[in-house]
Parts: structure tokens; C-alpha cells; sequence
């Protein structure tokens, strides 16, 4: 249900979902000490990127190549390189990790282990 009416709702900003997702996970010491300010890391990254192509200039030139020109406190370019898409892959893959954990502590309890299936909603 809260990945239904919450995470997947158009009511909510991306920056107001990343914000509840971090009270959830640090209220509910859902992460260890030492994965907890990663989370915060991987969706700052993600809401960056995802504000850029939303607000940002595609452009292209046949030495650079494809280049996202944005705005955020300064003037930014992003070069769209295999290496920056690599980046963006990694970055997605991990979190989602950390965000599968959490669900499932959230679903079965602390251990992450029930006899329930995993989305009983």
C-alpha cells in the first residue's frame, strides 16, 4: 500500500517522496549506521539528474558530443559519455538495493524474514 498510494502517487513531489522515504528508514533504523547516509546520497543524485533532463538543454556537437546544460545554484553540463551512464546504472542498481532491504524489513519485520509473501496488500 505505501508504494501504491505514496511512492507511485502524483499527489507527492519526488524531493517530498525522498524526504519521507529517509524519516521511514532512519525512524524505523530500517539501514545500519553504516548504510544509512547512503540512501540520502543515491536519491540527492538521482532527484539532481532527474531535475536536469526535466529542466535542463539537450544539446550536441560533433567534438562533445551529447551535453545536458542545466541549471542548479550555477550554470552545469553534464557530457552523456558511457562512462556517465554507467554511473547513472550503478547508482540506480545500489539504491534500489538498499530500498528492497528496507521493504522488506518493512513488510516481514527487523529479521526481513516471514512466512507471508512479500507483497500482501
Amino acid at each position: 500500500m505505501f508504494d501504491r498510494e505514496i511512492l507511485k502517487s502524483t499527489v507527492l513531489s519526488f524531493s517530498a517522496k525522498k524526504e519521507l522515504v529517509i524519516k521511514v528508514i532512519n525512524e524505523g533504523e530500517l539501514l545500519s549506521k553504516k548504510n544509512k547516509p547512503v540512501i540520502p546520497k543515491y536519491l540527492k543524485e538521482i532527484m539532481e539528474w532527474r531535475n536536469a533532463f526535466a529542466h535542463g538543454k539537450l544539446v550536441h556537437d560533433s567534438k562533445n558530443g551529447c551535453v545536458l546544460e542545466y541549471y542548479t545554484g550555477h550554470n552545469k553540463k553534464l557530457h552523456l559519455t558511457d562512462e556517465y551512464w554507467d554511473e547513472v546504472e550503478a547508482c540506480f542498481k545500489k539504491c534500489n538495493d538498499f530500498l528492497d532491504e528496507v521493504e522488506r524489513k518493512l513488510l516481514n519485520g527487523p529479521s526481513g524474514v516471514s512466512g507471508q509473501s512479500e507483497k500482501s496488500t
